[in-house]
């Protein structure tokens, strides 16, 4: 479920993180509780996102002579496959990068206090190692006949 189209709250709800040494289980009842939490988790996961290596983590260049503009079909034969995948693994770091730089840039929204950007985030990261996170509805006594 998409965090932020959780938009008229009227029950409560259980956000359930699947982090690496178990789930943690954080209620919720309205829309201002779910802002405050997600904020509250962008800010302490925050280090664990990587966001200050990113520059150091993306330090890759494409061999002297060629660009992602490249015709590989200029290149002598031996050449092509070689350049080829040197490209190819170029356009996918730059993707990366570009990506980790947008969730850094909502990374530091919602340190400002911006709570659609945290769920935005959030919901972004659901399908990381260990990020992953489920929405229920309890039951409670309340919903028993």
């Amino acid at each position: 479920m998409d965090l932020n189209r959780m938009k008229n709250i009227d029950k409560t709800y259980i956000l359930i993180l699947n982090e690496k040494h178990g789930d943690e289980y954080f209620l919720f009842s309205s829309v201002e509780e779910l802002n405050k939490l997600c904020i509250h988790l962008v800010k302490r996961n925050y280090d664990q996102y990587y966001f200050n290596s990113i520059e150091k983590r993306y330090n890759f260049t494409l061999p002297e002579g060629l660009t992602e503009d490249t015709d590989i079909d200029t290149l002598p034969k031996y050449a092509q496959p070689g350049a080829a995948e040197a490209i190819s693994q170029y356009k996918r770091y730059m993707r990366e990068y570009e990506e980790e730089i947008y969730q850094k840039g909502l990374a530091d929204a919602a340190l400002e206090g911006d709570a659609n950007a945290a769920k935005l985030l959030i919901t972004l990261r659901r399908d990381y190692e260990y990020e992953g996170y489920e929405v229920k509805i309890p039951t409670t006594c309340d919903n028993l006949e």
